[in-house]
């Protein structure tokens, strides 16, 4: 449930301010009361009743979030427990350098109008929808598997884009390699269609 969502602005980041900002936004919505010496009048005193009327609080594993949070019985978010074990799961060295291919051909086709068009003639000629793969974000672990899920149904247009490419001088500007560094061979093919399965 999302009780609140301000930004922190020019604020630090720290576990003091993550406590205050998750105090005032607990009992904006009634879970306890939480006043500061600073926020309420002059003769207010300070009150925070918010940590009384707290069952449990889930969190990320970030030190900032852990000291915000420090006065609530915690338990770890399965999201970013998750997130954490896709990112072990890249480390591996074959699924790394795979990973490594698939965001060239990604940003090739995202910087490249000629290597674009050029898969969308691909994929018009295998009546394959004219797309590109999605954009690998590292703090959105799920981006990763939209984008290695692209790959499969395009790799007969993909194959052909291979052979077409050969005559057409490409570059991502990221990199600065060719595309020819990023092309995937059968067993790059057979590790995306494992992992997306």
């Amino acid at each position: 449930m999302l009780v609140r969502a301000v930004p922190f602005g020019e604020v630090a980041h720290t576990g003091a301010e993550i406590e205050s900002a998750t105090k005032s936004a607990l009992a904006h919505i009634g879970v306890g009361k939480y006043i500061t010496a600073s926020s309420g009048s002059e003769a207010a005193e300070a009150v925070d009743t918010v940590r009384d009327c707290l069952h449990k609080a889930v969190a990320d594993g970030a030190s900032n979030v852990q000291k915000g949070l420090s006065e609530f019985e915690t338990s770890p978010c399965p999201c970013h427990v998750g997130q954490r074990c896709v990112l072990a799961f890249l480390k591996v060295p074959a699924i790394d350098k795979v990973h490594t291919k698939t965001k060239g051909i990604a940003a090739l086709f995202r910087r490249s109008p000629l290597g674009l068009s050029c898969l969308h003639r691909c994929q018009k000629k295998y009546q394959l929808p004219t797309t590109q793969p999605a954009r690998s974000v590292a703090i959105r672990w799920n981006s990763i598997f939209l984008q290695w899920e692209w790959f499969p149904p395009q790799q007969t247009a993909l194959q052909m884009f291979d052979v077409e490419s050969l005559q057409l001088k490409m570059s991502t500007d990221d990199v600065g390699s060719t595309y020819r560094d990023f092309q995937l061979d059968l067993t790059d093919w057979q590790t995306i269609q494992h992992a997306v399965r």
